[in-house]
Order: C-alpha cells, then structure tokens, then sequence
C-alpha cells in the first residue's frame, strides 16, 4: 500500500496549474537548505539546524532482512492509524514530510518519518518525539520515481559509486530525504536524498599512503638473505629469512609513522 500524504497528482485538464504546483513543491524541498554548490553527482549545501517531530521505528539490516519492506510497511502504517494527516496538522505550514535514518550501530538504525516543526523547547505531542539535527555540510541527490523506490536506490549509488571517489568522508549527522505532499508513488515525483559529508583534508591520502622506502623492505631483506643465504650455502634459506625480515622492518616503520601522521592531526583538530 502506497503512503496517502494527502494531495492527488494534477490532470491533464489543469495541466498549467499541474506544473505550477510541481514547481511549488520542488521549491519547498530546497527550503531547509541553505546556498548551494554544485558538485560531481549532487549539490554541495550548508544546511541550518532542524527542529524534527515525528516517529521512529527500528530497522534491521541483518542478513535475511529487508529493510526496505520494513521502510514500506511503516509508512503504510502511518498512512493508516493517521500519523501521516497527523504531523501535516502539527506543521501547517509545511509542504514536504522528512524521513531521517540516525542512530546506527552494524544490524540497525532508527528510521523517522517526520515534519520540520519550529516548536524547539516544548514537549512533543503525545506519540510523537523530537528529533534536533545541528548546523552541517550535505550532499544533496535528486531522485525521481516512486518515492521509496528511487530513494533507496540513489542510496545504493552514493555509497557503491559516489563515497569511494573519495572526495568526502560520511558526516556525523543524520541521513534525510525529502518527500514533497503529493502522490509518492507517481512516476514523475521528484524527492531527494540529502547525505551529511565532510570534506576530505587535500593532503590526507597523502599522509596516509604508505611510503615507497618502507615498500622496498621486503625486496631489500630478499636480496640481504639471497646474498649472505648463498655464502653459507643455502640460498633459499636465506630469501625467506631476509624476506620475513624486511616484512617487520616495514611493519615497524609504517607504526611508527602512523603514529607520527596521528598526533600531527590531533594537534591540528586542538588549533581549530
């Protein structure tokens, strides 16, 4: 069952207003952020702090489990026990619902379905909590397409192509996405998937690639072995000992300058 948020799509006879209302609602998505810069597969945005209110559940990622399943039945739940109509009242003003995945640990995490809300300070109505996100860097995803549908397959994207391009750590901030009113299950409906990132430092795969010195170790202590193993007259001896060798030389070296690489940006974070 799909979520009932509300509003129908517009027909064809009104197909003016039809757009016009498209365009409303995809200017409401940009209103919790901030300035954007575009990047290489999404929008670069400083987004303010928010003041959620709605729903949790808990989602299980074990293998077996499908978590998007788990996603569907809740907001069909919330469809039908009026949590949906719900938060709309709360939030008059709103024109998009706010999913929110925070709280992880490695087989679970809180998915929230809520409303931004200004009511920061007072107690949440009763079945609802607040949830308060803080000032941070976001990367934002278009998505178009059933709503849930779309949603999780753009996550699948950020995470198997856009994350290992290694421009931009995972933030600490919950995940969003962002559902306009309207019909969630409609081909062209357009949502977005808003990813909290901090920048990589320029210089840290630098600093954390291991040096070519230390590499060579092993093909020094080799030849070291094959060297002295020939005069006592087992070479092959001699390769092995020199190669285990030049194995914890390099092993010894690379702590060492971890370490060394680890307090530098320790010191670094205590000056900002």
């Amino acid at each position: 069952m799909k979520p009932n948020t509300g509003d129908a799509a517009p027909d064809d006879s009104n197909k003016k207003i039809g757009e016009a209302m498209e365009e409303f609602k995809q200017e409401a998505v940009r209103e919790l952020t901030g300035v954007g810069m575009e990047t290489e597969g999404g929008t670069m945005v400083e987004q303010p702090a928010l003041c959620l209110v709605g729903k949790r559940k808990r989602i299980s990622t074990q293998k077996g489990q499908d978590a998007l399943a788990q996603i569907r039945e809740f907001w069909a739940q919330c469809g039908e026990d009026g949590t949906l109509a719900a938060l709309r009242g709360l939030a008059p003003d709103a024109q998009c619902f706010v999913a929110a995945c925070h709280n992880f640990d490695t087989q679970e995490y809180d998915y929230w379905i809520a409303i931004e809300t200004i009511e920061e300070g007072l107690e949440a109505p009763e079945g609802f909590e607040f949830l308060m996100t803080e000032e941070s860097a976001y990367a934002l995803f278009p998505c178009k397409g059933p709503a849930l549908q779309s949603v999780f397959d753009r996550w699948a994207w950020v995470y198997r192509k856009w994350f290992p391009k290694g421009e931009y750590f995972h933030g600490t901030s919950p995940e969003l996405e962002v559902y306009p009113f309207g019909d969630m299950e409609a081909e062209e409906y357009r949502s977005e998937l808003r990813v909290p990132v901090k920048k990589v430092p320029a210089d840290y795969y630098r600093r954390k690639r291991t040096p070519m010195k230390m590499m060579l170790l092993p093909l020094i202590g080799v030849f070291a072995g094959l060297v002295i193993g020939t005069r006592m007259g087992s070479a092959t001896v001699g390769m092995l000992v020199g190669l285990l060798g030049g194995f914890v030389a390099a092993t010894i070296l690379q702590q060492i300058y971890d370490d060394k690489n680890k307090k530098k940006d320790q010191d670094e974070e205590a000056k900002k």
